[in-house]
């Protein structure tokens, strides 16, 4: 299971959203359209590229992290 953002206003902001989390010390992966994201097969509804998908890990705590951050970056928490 993924961290699921999307709606960023541009792939720049997808990119380095990415890289944010990275620094975090988790893995992340960017979807630049719709339909590669939805083959993803991760959520089953429409997502709006781009669209970056978050490692989960055991350390709950820091979801919270990761999703305070994602409207810095003009994207939206699409859920889990």
């Amino acid at each position: 299971m993924a961290l699921i953002f999307d709606r960023f206003s541009s792939l720049t902001n997808a990119a380095s959203f990415a890289e944010k989390v990275k620094s975090l010390g988790r893995n992340s992966v960017i979807y630049t359209d719709a339909e590669e994201a939805a083959n993803a097969d991760y959520y089953p509804f429409t997502l709006l590229a781009p669209v970056v998908l978050v490692e989960r890990t055991e350390d709950d705590d820091g979801e919270e992290e990761v999703i305070s951050l994602v409207k810095s970056f003009e994207g939206s928490f699409a859920g889990t």
